[in-house]
């Protein structure tokens, strides 16, 4: 048993915003409760890329939704509880949480692990059901080291969309490697890396998922950024891919260049790196 006797928002936010919540029950309202439902059900849903919380009551023959943000919903569970609703089961990847209230109001929390083993989803959608080139549910180095994944495995929701992204971006990467010969390496070029999520994505892809023998070099302006690059390349211990600061126009490869990446490049860099591209002979431009 927990000795908290409240359950407050911030015991539940952490969960709803790091993507290892599950569900939630609300259920035994208070007798006399008017326009009450029985019970209502909490859930992720992916709504336009955006991950939130749908709560469904049903009240006579009607079902009703509403979806929320994580910190509204935190908020929401805990506005609920006690009054109108005596019982709030909240569970995550790792834990259920109970939460009861008797007739004079008192909490008791209780605390146990989760009965089930963790949903390899952290992130149920409306109409989500495909398979990743780089899946949810496993950890992944470079996802973990940028914020993206939690420890566990587990998509951050509110960086969902930005994973979603990633593989979307990988599966056009594959279709061209798919293309290429298979019996050498790889050299691929990224032009305005910044923070190099999708170097690290394409990296992995070819690596790990696709075992092909690849170099990566990112090239960026900014210092910063190629910095906090290399040191994940160090802290991760990753093999053949290099980060370093330059100008597309003065950048020479010293090899010849498979793929060759720009994307969101700002301002002219779009059409540099196309036009160092063409120069180079390059397989392929992306």
């Amino acid at each position: 048993m927990s000795s908290e006797t409240v359950l407050e928002p911030s015991m539940l936010e952490t969960h709803l915003s790091d993507g290892t919540f599950r569900k939630a029950v609300l259920s035994k309202p208070v007798k006399g409760a008017a326009d009450v439902a029985v019970r209502i059900d909490v859930r992720p849903v992916l709504i336009r890329g955006q991950v939130q919380f749908q709560f469904t009551s049903r009240i006579g023959n009607q079902e009703h939704h509403q979806n929320l943000a994580a910190t509204e919903s935190a908020a929401r569970i805990c506005e609920l509880a006690g009054n109108p609703y005596k019982d709030v089961l909240f569970v995550t990847a790792s834990e259920e949480i109970t939460a009861r209230y008797s007739r004079k109001g008192m909490c008791t929390i209780n605390r146990r692990a989760a009965l089930s083993q963790p949903s390899t989803e952290s992130a149920p959608t409306h109409n989500r059901n495909r398979n990743y080139l780089i899946p949810d549910g496993q950890p992944v180095p470079f996802l973990i080291a940028t914020g993206i994944m939690s420890k566990q495995g587990h998509v951050v929701a509110k960086h969902f969309k930005k994973f979603r992204q990633i593989n979307r971006y990988v599966e056009f990467i594959k279709d061209v490697v798919d293309q290429l010969p298979s019996d050498s390496r790889l050299n691929i070029v990224d032009f305005g890396c910044g923070k190099s999520y999708l170097t690290f994505a394409t990296h992995y892809l070819l690596t790990t998922v696709m075992q092909r023998s690849v170099l990566m070099v990112g090239l960026d302006r900014r210092n910063d950024v190629i910095d906090s690059c290399n040191r994940i390349v160090e802290d991760l211990k990753l093999q053949d891919i290099r980060f370093q600061a330059g100008d597309i126009a003065d950048y020479s490869p010293g090899f010849k260049v498979n793929i060759a990446i720009s994307l969101h490049a700002c301002d002219t860099a779009t059409d540099d790196a196309i036009a160092v591209a063409v120069q180079w002979q390059a397989d392929a431009i992306l």
